[in-house]
């Protein structure tokens, strides 16, 4: 994680609530590797049935990967990561 922040891939975030747990959030430099991860994702997807992914994630993987990097794109600054 540490080198991925020094390669501003990730930002490193206090939890307001919880001021020892430590969140990373993509930078827009990280976002822009988004449509490789989805590739590699979808590449998965497609050799391995077994694979753990949610089926919505696994249906926008397979046949809107661009609406998906586009929606992370649109996505507020403050929200939650996990979302």
């Amino acid at each position: 994680m540490k080198r991925l922040e020094a390669h501003g891939v990730i930002s490193e975030q206090r939890g307001p609530n919880h001021g020892a747990k430590v969140r990373y959030r993509l930078t827009s430099k990280g976002t822009d590797l988004l449509p490789v991860l989805l590739a590699m994702m979808r590449w998965s997807l497609e050799h391995d049935a077994d694979s753990p992914v949610p089926a919505e994630l696994r249906e926008r993987v397979l046949h809107d990967p661009e609406g998906l990097v586009a929606d992370w794109r649109a996505r507020p600054e403050t929200s939650d990561p996990a979302c």
